[in-house]
């Protein structure tokens, strides 16, 4: 066979064995008492035992109810895979009483936010403070994490490039002075892994960033760092983007300037009721558009993003100086504009950008705690102030999540399962 597979084969000679094989997408075994299971990750078989065997590229073999075997096409011979044993709760992959596992991950931030807080990244700044040139590879949520550690480590002075992961083979020239770090919250992306192994070739070093412990990008990785926020059901990121930004601030060396992240989190948990009168807006619009300027854009791409995926309403994000150069023209009567505004170092340019929009008859919605910007929004959703303006990005990190799942809910979507998407991508 050519190309990536995940097999299991049932043979009519043999019932009592079950066959698989793996070459580029993920295959776990899950050991079970007196029964074995095999899935392509962790949390199909999470009811069932908390121990796995990750079968590695070339592994094919067999499970039976006593026990399983597995050998590799390239060494030639029979090989045993380490076992590792996950403390994922079987209570993280139940609704707990909300209607849906989106809405119960939104709320649980308050909480895991100081599981990724205690996350251990000493040996990956470490290996950050050697390099000069580093490239972020990334997918859909992980990318804007990505775009936000970027700017905190161009900041710190670093040379910092993000990329697509599927493009990254075709644009990038990795060598041995480059840092590569992957971001992939399942640690099974075929895009991101790729591109991992494209790096690897050329002899850069890799930091993985995931929540799956044993997943493929960790034995690819030279250092990686976990999310440690659990399961994550809904295929819509929510507690895994906040844990990937407390990482990002971590790598940084931002631990201190965080400290609030927690507080501001559960703060914003309390504006559903304004909320929900915005999503009942926004239910009946063909457009949305979400703007913002500065380390506020990587949330802004985010809050689009949440909000196409489960609404199925087009939406777009764009900095907020990039409406002049040709989105203007998309901007008419009643066309919803999600302005992006804390009061920090962007909220002069900001003001002016929504002056733009209202100006050419858009509806405004604003996430700010700017009294101006406050006063020439049609909606707003009002934000706590932080004292670090780092901490900007958990103040606002909610109601985006909020807006996307409400008005989903209220055109009759199932947010935890949009069409034609998949949790872990395992496909290029």
């Amino acid at each position: 066979l050519e190309g990536s597979y995940a097999l299991v084969v049932l043979i009519n000679s043999d019932k009592q064995k079950v066959f698989d094989a793996r070459k580029g997408s993920p295959r776990i075994l899950g050991i079970g008492k007196g029964e074995m299971f095999c899935a392509s990750d962790i949390p199909a078989m999470l009811k069932h035992t908390k121990m796995f065997v990750p079968l590695e590229d070339y592994d094919y073999g067999f499970i039976a109810r006593t026990g399983y075997e597995l050998f590799n096409l390239k060494t030639g011979g029979k090989v045993n895979r380490k076992a590792i044993t996950v403390d994922w709760d079987v209570e993280m992959a139940e609704k707990g009483g909300y209607q849906h596992f989106m809405l119960k991950e939104i709320n649980d931030q308050k909480h895991f936010v100081y599981d990724a807080m205690a996350s251990d990244v000493d040996e990956a700044k470490k290996l950050i403070d050697k390099y000069e040139n580093i490239d972020i590879v990334a997918c859909g949520t992980s990318y804007h994490a990505a775009l936000f550690l970027s700017i905190l480590l161009e900041r710190n002075g670093k040379r910092t490039k993000t990329y697509i992961a599927s493009d990254y083979q075709f644009v990038a020239t990795p060598n041995k002075n480059t840092l590569v770090i992957a971001i992939t919250q399942s640690g099974e992306t075929a895009d991101v892994l790729q591109a991992v192994k494209y790096a690897k070739e050329r002899n850069a070093a890799i930091i993985a960033i995931t929540n799956t412990v044993g997943s493929s990008i960790t034995r690819e990785a030279d250092i990686s760092v976990f999310l440690n926020v659990g399961v994550e059901i809904g295929v819509a990121a929510t507690k895994t983007f906040m844990a990937q930004l407390i990482i990002a601030c971590l790598l940084a060396g931002k631990k201190k300037e965080i400290a609030e992240a927690p507080s501001l989190i559960e703060e914003s948990l309390k504006n559903s009721k304004e909320i929900n009168k915005i999503a009942e807006m926004l239910k009946d619009k063909r457009d949305i558009f979400f703007i913002a300027r500065g380390l506020n854009v990587p949330l802004a791409y985010e809050g689009s993003l949440k909000f196409k995926e489960i609404s199925y309403i087009h939406s777009e994000a764009y900095p907020g100086g990039e409406l002049k150069h040709g989105t203007l023209s998309l901007i008419e009567k009643g066309v919803a504009v999600v302005v992006i505004a804390p009061n920090d170092e962007t909220v002069a340019k900001m003001l002016g950008n929504l002056k733009e929009v209202k100006a050419r008859g858009a509806l405004v919605i604003s996430l700010t705690d700017n009294k101006e910007i406050a006063s020439e929004s049609d909606y707003v959703i009002s934000l706590p102030t932080p004292k670090n303006k780092i901490c900007y990005a958990f103040a606002m990190l909610v109601p985006l999540q909020l807006i996307a799942y409400y008005t989903s809910v209220m055109k009759g979507n199932d947010p935890d399962k949009p069409r034609n998407l998949a949790k872990a991508v395992t496909v290029e």
